[in-house]
Formats: C-alpha cells, structure tokens, sequence
C-alpha cells in the first residue's frame, strides 16, 4: 500500500520491478490481465510511490492497492473490476468534474498522485485495430509541494519546496515555490541553521539526497507537515537557463541542490513547462537570526495549537491582497540587519500615515484584486484557464483605476522604496490591451465549451459562431434563394440522418431542375423518389460541412486564441511579475499604517550601537485581544537597558515577582518589539530607540518532548545550552525561569552560573524573569545588573497585581495568592497558609523539610479552625499529612501541576480556571 509522509520516494522506474501489480499480486506477468488492466500496469510499474489516477472516460480510477488506499482515505465505494489470476480486481474511482477536490485530500494527508490521461479519444484508437486500447500516460504528478491551482493552496501562505544539499561543510538550500515561480538561495553554517530555516520557511516539502540529511530532518523537524524525498538528480540536466542570476562563486555551493529541485520539477511535471523567476539570494547574516525554539516561544506565525489566531502574524495581517499577506511572512520570520533598508521601510509606513487618504484608495481598490502572482504562474506552466485571463484583465483594471485616483506623480516627497514600486505598476503591458480587446466579460472556468472570445475580435471565429448559432436561419435563407431562381415555390431544404442536408421538390417539378439554367448554381442529383425528388448543390454542400464542423471548428479556433494570448503573456511574465511586487509593496505599507493609526504605534529610532531603550511598550498581541473585546486597555511598561539616572550600563534585567504578574509577558512583549522593528514595522510604544540586533533568542518554558524521550528540564537545558553557544554580545535574550525543573539548589546553582556567563563570556542584552529571590542578593553587587520587580496593592488580606514592572528585587513570592485567585478550595489556602507560617518562624527551606518535619509542623496540639471538625459527630478530623493529600486536593493538584503558564493562552486560563471553579462547587 502506499504510505503517506516521511516516506521516501522516486518517481523513476526501480531497476529490477517489472510492475506494482508484482508486488501486490506475486510474481505474475501481465499474460493474464486484460489489455486496460495490462496498461495500468506497465503505467504503475513507472510510477510506484504515488497513488495512478487512471483516465477512464468521465471517471479516474484506482486499480489494486491503490483503490484499497483511495477509498479509506476519501470515503469513497470500494468495487472490483473483473479479475486478475482467478483473484478479484479491487476498484474505486472519482468523476473528473469534481476531480480536484479528492485530489486535494489526498494530497494535504500526504500522498502523490499521478494523474494518467487518455492521449487520443476511441474513435482515434479504433483506426490503429478494433481492439485497440486507448493511449494513456501519465501527464503530471501531483504533491503537496508542485500546487499551482488555487483551490488546492491557502492564499496567504507560500507553497515552498526546499532543496539542500551538504557540501564542504557549507549547506545549499533553495526554496522554490511554484505557484509563483519565486525562488530563493542561501548557504547555511550548520545543520541547526537548517532546522532554523525550515522551521522559517514551513515548506510543503523538502528533498535531499543523503539518507543522513533525511534522518536528521526527521529527527528534528516536528508538527508540520512535510513529505520527505530521496531522489537521484538528473546529472546529465542542463541548468545553465536557471542560473544566469548566480554569482559564479556562489554557484559551486548552488548547483547541487538547484540540480535537485529541477530534477524533481522535471519528473513530477513530465517535462511540461513551469514559471521560475530569477533566483534571490539571501544572505544568511543579512536577517535577524530567529531559532526554531524562538519562532515557536514567541508565537511569531503561529499560536501554541499551530493555528494563526493570536499570532504576531495575526495581528500584522490586515493586507487586503493575498501578495502583501505572503511579503508579511518572509519580512517578520527574516528580519533585517541594515539600519538604510530599515529606515526605507519606516519611511513608506510614514508616506502613509501622512496621506492616510491615499492609503484608503488603495487599500479599498486593492481588496478586490485576484492573486495574479498564481495566475501568471498557472499560465506559464500551461494550466492557465479563460477565467485566468478575465482575472487579470481585472486586476490590471483595478490597478490602473488606483493609480489614476491616487496621482503619485504629484506626490514630490514619495520615499525610493514607493517609488520603485510605482514604477513596476505602471508598466505599459501589451497583454493588457490585447486581453481588453478578446475577452468577453465573464470568461468560463474551462475551455471545454468556450465562449470567452468577444464578438468583432476574430472574423474566424465570428463566422464559426454564426454557423453554430445561425444554422437554421442560414438554411432559411439559402432555401429562399433557390425558390427564386427556379421560380418553384414548393422547394425547401431538408435533412436527414442518412444524407444529410438537401434540397426536395415534387416529382413534377423534378425535369425543370434536371433541364434548366439558373446562372452559377449547379444543382446535383441526389434521389428519385414516387412523390418527390431529392437535389443537392456545392454551396448547400460547403455549408452543411461547415455547419457539422463549426462547433468543433469553434472550439479549436477558440483554443487558438486563447494560446496566442497566453503566449504574449509569457512574453511578459518577468514585468508581470515586478507588478505583483509592487501590489505586494504598496498594500503591506498602505495596510500597516492603518494598524498604526488605528493601535497608536510608534517609529523605531534605530542606531549602530548596542542599546535599547523603549518607553510604554505593549503587547500586541493581548492588546488586540483586549481591544477586540472591549477590556481594559493593555498596561504598558518601560524597558531601559540603560538607566539614566544612574548612568549605569545594564547588560541583564534581573525580573522578580509573582506568577499572573506579567512577566512572561513583559519578556515576550519586548522580543517581539525587536522583531517587529527590523522587520521594518512600527511598534506598540511610546518611543523605540534600539541597536541592530543580531540574533533574538527565547527560553520561556518547555513542554516534555516524550517522541524524543526528553524531559522538560532536559529541554530547558538543550535550550539554554544552544543560547549559551550561539549567543554573541548584538543578541538579544529572553529568560523565564531557568533552573525551575530541578531542585532548588540545583535550580538556583544553574540560574546564578547562566547568568555569571552571559555576563563574563557574552555581554548581549538579557532579561532574566526568577522564582529565586536569593539571585536579587547573589547579583546586588554586579554594576551591570540591574533589578526589576513587579508590582503588586495589598488591599487588606488580598493583593492586587497590577502588570506594571518597577525597579527594584521582589521581597517575597505570591504563590498562595494567586491558588487563591484560581479559585482553589478554601480547606486547601488555609492548610498552606498554615504550612507556610510554620515554615518561616522555623526559618527552613523546602527542600531541608523531612517527614518527621511535616510531623512536627502540624501538631495534632495546634488550634484547628473549626472548619476542621466533623459536621455531625463534632469530632477534631485528622489532619492530613502533605503527602496523603485527599483526592478532591490531588486532582486540583494535578491540574494545576500539568498547566504550564508560561505557555498558557488566555482563553486556555479561563477554560482551566472554571473547570477548577466547577470542581471547588462539589467540594
């Protein structure tokens, strides 16, 4: 049967495998089969991994395994077709009309198809014998990484494939996507910058070359879902086309790994043209290096469920245009590093904000434009449809109407990167005239039953469409015209299945057709019959041949049009493409300004130096949340990594205080500012001045990873041990609670020396959120730490946090509080409240605590409360020893020791926090 994912496959022949059918059926030849089930065969036996869609009239079936596989998967009846070896044949099959829709299903779980196609109708095939079988081939191989129809990708996502190939201790990859024909290359230090970048890119799928590279990918990349190959490239392939746009030093690490991906390109579309723009090259230490871990901590394209919902993504992606939506992604996982390309960002979201009117014109003309990134891509690689074209006549439409509204040429004070773009908008295009003057208005979404060729345009064509719709009326009038000139009233024209069309007088006037004159009309003798006798004539002959043929005269006439159209288009997809970057430009800064002024972000300030300062900053992402409900405004804070009152250098923030406080948040919030500003985006602040920041690191809890047996300390560790090696002094990281998974010495040993080493060895800016509050008197005497806390109100016996972060070490922890808060059972704050007093008057740390201890804490001699007296006997109960908790307390226990909060959404708080509440009622 054929596996989904993580399989390797090859779309070559295998070398000793006569057929498919041998390894389903035995050993057997194809004497004993059927001409078609022969011919599956033979077609199968090239195409083993993928799923053979055969091309039977008006269904596509699946023979064997593959119909086993086909109809678990979609749900479909499982049937037979005849037998094969005295064993039955297992069938299924799918309608082409609605092929697609299977084919997307079976591709998102992971499965190629090979979709086999008739090449010749039956007729065609009974002039070769009449038990000819019809020629079948397969015509494109479809996998979750060789999409171009729209209704089988998600408009705001790329559709990568990524190439790499290990060479001299460089790693080559290459991304491809081939829905638009972008591509771009890089070389990579090591194979973590390839977890990195694949985690980045979330590709469709990925190809390689040596088994190792796949072990390490599967081993390493988790949760997406990627369909691993191991294919052979075709050396002997010409890529000289694709890599005029290489520099020839780089070309010796790119070759490999480009050599792959067309090798893979080439098999899976038979040799059938596809769109590949020149290659981009990215310089691995131009971006703001972004690691696995941090991409999936920060929730920078997707939330902790893999879903875009409360993503920085999320809140980013106001683009009306799917182009801007996909430019978004590329600029907020690859960050740049250039303070001019930043400050060229800046300056279009500025150019906005100032004219928001403009930025309202384009964004509500922009909203209606069609994707015309895919439909050049469709239309290069020969998939184009007449709906394409009408498309992208519209879309220019709309395009050139904005750009009349918007009078850019007025506009002195345009920044280069908008200027730029408007050049590529309003490139004069010869398609765009020629598909104005062809199309009709709504062109079809096929060419099977045309009609998208306007009227005047082709002569041809009209004359086609004038048999096909007019042929009574040309009937009509070419009858009249004999009656006039034989001057015989009862003459008309008639047709059957047998002769055709012809001319039918009565028998007495029969001699006066045979005998007369009647200028240049001939008429031919056709039948004699009792009553009446039969004619015919060249022009009645030359009409009924045309109008048998006009309907498919029409068609092919129609479908030559349409290739010539598409072939300007082709000549244009390169200025076409540069279009579909300046709709791209102009929506994603048009559409930012908006989010600017609507949510009161600032303009970063960005200097050479190591620094950052950033005043009121929030949350954008639980702001937009709380302003999509109508809560209270997002606290903001303050972050100075250089205190000017003091003129202190600070190098880590040493952050205090208690859980629910904020500061997982506050660690979160100002990572994602940094993103955020050399992405070239402005930030929810007050005021951001800042470096250039090399690398952003976060570690900020860990979930166990059982698949890879590792706990979560061993997962905190494997993190820190990454940031402690990759860190360089222009990173930027973030820590929460490092140490927590261990003992407390253990933990508080591991927290000091981390933080010892930032200092010493590495110097980049830390903010350092802690449980340990002996770390705020280990630290005191460090000149470049300085000591946050978070700030809470005591409102008698109850506290209040309030989200903001002072200076200054917390003095104690509010663990109790915040049970309290969650609305944990009044018998069970009371008990640790006890326990808690007994703990500080005996001035003991937890872990000295020992049974005979626990013992001595709670006395049975101790004033209980009279909560702790049986109702009806009015007896003392037992206390409970800490380690023989009821089971009312273990459960709440347990769910509380399974939520992590610093991965904790909001929603999944509230949802936490009343199934506590439900289980307090029956307490």
């Amino acid at each position: 049967m054929t596996q989904p994912n993580n399989h390797h496959s090859d779309f070559s022949p295998a070398p000793d495998d006569k057929t498919l059918g041998n390894k389903i059926l035995g050993n057997e030849s194809f004497a004993d089969a059927t001409p078609v089930i022969a011919q599956y065969l033979e077609i199968k036996s090239r195409h083993q991994q993928c799923l053979l869609m055969f091309r039977m009239g008006d269904f596509y079936e699946l023979f064997f395994d593959d119909a086993v596989t086909a109809s678990g998967v979609l749900n479909i009846v499982l049937t037979k077709r005849g037998k094969y070896n005295d064993r039955d044949i297992p069938m299924c099959g799918v309608p082409v009309h609605n092929f697609m829709i299977y084919t997307q299903k079976l591709v998102s779980m992971g499965y190629a198809v090979a979709v086999c196609e008739q090449l010749e109708s039956p007729l065609d095939a009974k002039k070769r014998g009449a038990k000819s079988v019809v020629k079948r081939d397969v015509v494109r191989i479809l996998t979750a990484g060789t999409l171009t129809e729209d209704n089988l990708l998600t408009p705001k996502d790329s559709n990568y494939i990524v190439s790499y190939h290990t060479i001299n201790d460089k790693i080559s990859v290459i991304k491809y996507d081939m829905s638009t024909g972008y591509n771009a290359y890089s070389i990579l230090d090591n194979a973590d910058d390839v977890v990195d970048y694949i985690m980045r890119t979330l590709p469709a799928e990925i190809l390689y070359t040596d088994h190792k590279d796949g072990d390490f990918l599967k081993q390493h990349i988790q949760n997406i879902p990627i369909t691993y190959h191991d294919i052979i490239p075709d050396t002997g392939m010409d890529i000289t086309n694709y890599t005029q746009h290489i520099p020839q030093n780089m070309l010796d690490y790119t070759a490999p790994a480009l050599l792959l991906l067309l090798s893979y390109i080439h098999k899976t579309q038979k040799d059938n043209p596809f769109l590949f723009l020149p290659s981009v090259y990215e310089y691995h230490h131009d971006f703001l290096q972004i690691d696995a871990s941090t991409l999936n901590n920060l929730e920078i394209v997707k939330n902790y469920d893999g879903n875009r919902q409360y993503s920085l993504l999320w809140v980013l992606d106001n683009m009306t245009t799917a182009m801007a939506s996909r430019l978004l992604y590329e600029y907020i996982t690859r960050p740049v590093t250039s303070i001019d390309i930043l400050n060229m960002r800046y300056d279009a979201v500025d150019f906005f904000v100032k004219y928001a009117n403009i930025a309202d014109i384009i964004r509500q003309n922009f909203k209606n434009l069609p994707d015309i990134s895919r439909i050049i891509g469709r239309i290069a690689a020969g998939r184009g449809v007449p709906a394409d074209l009408g498309h992208l006549r519209h879309g220019l439409d709309i395009i050139y109407h904005a750009l009349s509204q918007c009078h850019f040429e007025n506009y002195a004070d345009m920044p280069p990167l908008l200027k730029t773009a408007y050049q590529k908008l309003c490139h004069d295009f010869e398609s765009y005239a020629l598909l104005s003057d062809a199309l009709m208005d709504n062109p079809p979404q096929t060419l099977k039953y045309g009609g998208f060729i306007r009227h005047g345009y082709d002569a041809v064509l009209d004359e086609y469409v004038n048999l096909r719709d007019n042929a009574q009326n040309i009937i009509l009038s070419l009858e009249n015209k004999y009656r006039q000139h034989t001057d015989i009233s009862s003459l008309k024209i008639k047709h059957n299945n047998i002769i055709g069309y012809h001319i039918d007088v009565p028998s007495s006037q029969g001699d006066k057709i045979l005998n007369g004159t009647f200028g240049n009309i001939t008429f031919i003798h056709k039948q004699t019959l009792a009553n009446n006798m039969r004619f015919t004539s060249d022009e009645l002959m030359t009409v009924e041949k045309k109008i048998f043929e006009s309907e498919t005269l029409f068609n092919v006439r129609e479908s030559e049009l349409f290739q010539k159209i598409c072939g300007v288009i082709q000549t244009e997809i390169l200025p076409l493409s540069h279009l579909c970057d300046g709709i791209a430009i102009f929506d994603l800064y048009a559409s930012h300004a908006v989010l600017v002024s609507d949510y009161d972000y600032v303009r970063p300030v960005i200097s050479p130096h190591k620094s950052f300062s950033v005043q009121k900053l929030r949350h954008c992402v639980i702001e937009k949340i709380f302003k999509s409900q109508s809560q209270p405004p997002f606290i903001p804070n303050n972050c100075h990594f250089l205190s000017h009152h003091k003129q202190k250098h600070t190098e880590i923030l040493l952050l205090t205080g208690p859980n629910m406080g904020g500061k997982s948040t506050y660690l979160r919030q100002n990572a994602l500012a940094i993103i955020m500003a050399q992405a070239g985006f402005f930030v929810p602040a007050s005021s951001y001045h800042a470096g250039i920041f090399d690398k952003v690191f976060s570690r900020v809890g860990a979930s166990d990873n059982l698949s890879r047996g590792q706990s979560t300390f061993m997962m905190e560790m494997s993190e820190m041990s990454m940031i402690l090696k990759n860190a360089t002094p222009h990173s930027f990281v973030i820590l929460d609670e490092v140490g927590r998974g261990t003992s407390t010495h253990d933990g508080l040993a591991i927290a000091f020396s981390v933080t010892e080493y930032l200092l010493s060895h590495i110097r980049c800016l830390t903010i350092f959120a802690t449980h340990y509050h002996e770390m705020t008197e280990l630290t005191k005497s460090r000149k470049s730490i300085s000591h946050l806390q978070v700030a809470i109100s005591h409102i008698q016996d109850k506290i209040i946090f309030l989200h903001k972060i002072l200076e200054g070490a917390a003095k104690k922890s509010y663990g109790i509080h915040v049970a309290k808060l969650a609305g944990m059972p009044v018998a069970v704050i009371k008990t640790a409240q006890d326990f808690l007093q007994k703990l500080d008057k005996k001035n003991l740390a937890p872990q000295d605590i020992s049974d005979t201890l626990f013992s001595n804490l709670f006395n049975p001699d101790d004033n209980i409360s009279s909560d702790n007296h049986d109702i009806n006997n009015n007896a003392p109960r037992p206390v409970v020893a800490p380690n023989i908790l009821p089971e009312y307390i273990q459960n709440i226990c347990d769910i509380l020791n399974q939520t992590d909060m610093n991965t904790t959404t909001p929603i999944n708080a509230l949802q936490i926090l009343n199934d506590l509440k439900e289980r307090a009622k029956s307490i």
